[in-house]
């Protein structure tokens, strides 16, 4: 291979080496911020007549109260509950 062809290789790889960096460092940031805030302003309209549904004071449905461990093999509440309710005794 001749040194005009290197020559040409060198410059195609350098510049498609600095295309992409240039893409991953700028633009990919960019677009995830433009895309993002669409996203935000599509989906974040409130319903009609009337706000959000209250929400759980730690968000995920759970009365934020801690459970006490209970012994091995024994039976939950909320299962001693049911099986009363369905007849059965625990």
């Amino acid at each position: 291979a001749g040194a005009s062809s290197r020559w040409s290789l060198g410059t195609a790889l350098f510049g498609g080496l600095f295309l992409a960096t240039f893409l991953s460092l700028f633009l990919v940031p960019i677009l995830f911020i433009l895309v993002k805030s669409t996203a935000k302003a599509i989906f974040s309209k409130r319903p009609p007549g009337g706000s959000n549904p209250p929400q759980s004071p730690n968000h995920n449905g759970s009365s934020g109260k801690r459970r006490e461990a209970l012994p091995a093999g024994s039976i939950q509440p909320e299962t001693q509950l049911r099986s009363q309710q369905d007849g059965k005794t625990a």
